[in-house]
């Protein structure tokens, strides 16, 4: 049995816009995720989570371990390295984007993780 993944990565940044095409294999199973997000629609978001001054006082009171999760997501980063960056223009919708293109694999050595 071995730890396998890769990640395609293809983000088209637009001046209104951000496409993001995200193709996963993972343990030989394969997904693929599409989001367009509107600069508008996410700066509406964020803005209005800062009207909510005490919702959000509350939440962050409840993430006091977030120094942990980082600390332990250093440690499986170091397992991944990104490989075949492109830059590149192209046209989405009708509109001229840069495409940023990407893949993520894991640098661990091929080994059976049975035998450890």
């Amino acid at each position: 049995m071995y730890f396998n993944v890769k990640i395609w990565c293809k983000l088209n940044i637009a001046s209104s816009f951000v496409c993001m095409n995200i193709y996963m294999i993972l343990f030989k199973k394969k997904h693929y995720i599409y989001k367009k997000v509107f600069y508008s629609v996410f700066a509406e978001k964020i803005l209005s989570r800062y009207k909510r001054t005490k919702s959000v006082k509350k939440v962050k009171a409840h993430f006091d371990y977030i120094h942990y999760v980082r600390k332990y997501a250093r440690r499986i980063m170091k397992a991944f390295i990104i490989k075949n960056i492109s830059l590149y223009p192209e046209i989405r919708d009708d509109s001229s984007t840069f495409a940023l293109e990407f893949v993520v694999v894991n640098n661990i050595l091929k080994k059976s993780l049975l035998n450890e």
